[in-house]
């Protein structure tokens, strides 16, 4: 009788079980469709992608082409962009956290406001995007590739930005 009640208890655990990894899965394919439909709404995707030309407005004006970086980390929660000189002759290091992720506005230029309620704008100029941002009363543009060199997850590429920008406060 014990061994007929412990089979049963096992078989009703086991049932449970097998439903819970169900709606876990269904969770899963939720946050997926979600993540897709975020992703199509933005211009870019979470990843490392190549910088060559800079135009700096302002203060210590300047404008020319370096071999830059633009790490890009887009989620519905965290959104950030970090600008960085692979070298250090050009003296570009710039980070923008961004309150919401980019919205599509006219003639395909999307935007956004950064953390200081200043504007952010990503725009298309033939093959490759324009990055433009207000930092420290200087109007900075970037432009960089329309293809990421490497993409991983928003919370990975933040890691990445800490990790860079640690690299480069000790140069």
């Amino acid at each position: 009788m014990k061994g007929k009640f412990l089979m049963a208890a096992a078989a009703f655990m086991l049932a449970l079980a097998s439903c819970g990894g169900s709606n876990q899965s269904q969770s899963q394919e939720t946050n997926a469709v979600d993540d897709e439909t975020f992703y199509a709404t933005q211009p870019l995707v979470s990843g490392l992608y190549g910088a060559d030309r800079y135009d700096i407005a302002g203060e210590d004006a300047r404008k020319g082409k370096f071999d830059g970086r633009v790490l890009v980390a887009l989620s519905p929660e965290t959104s950030a962009l970090y600008v960085y000189e692979n070298g250090n002759r050009a003296k570009i290091d710039y980070m923008v956290a961004l309150k919401a992720p980019f919205e599509k506005g006219d003639s395909g230029v999307y935007t956004a406001v950064d953390v200081n309620n200043l504007p952010v704008t990503i725009s298309a100029d033939s093959a490759s995007y324009v990055l433009s941002f207000e930092k420290n009363q200087k109007k900075v543009q970037i432009g960089f590739d329309q293809k990421p060199t490497s993409t991983g997850t928003a919370l990975e590429i933040v890691e990445r930005i800490n990790a860079q920008r640690q690299k480069n406060k000790e140069k």
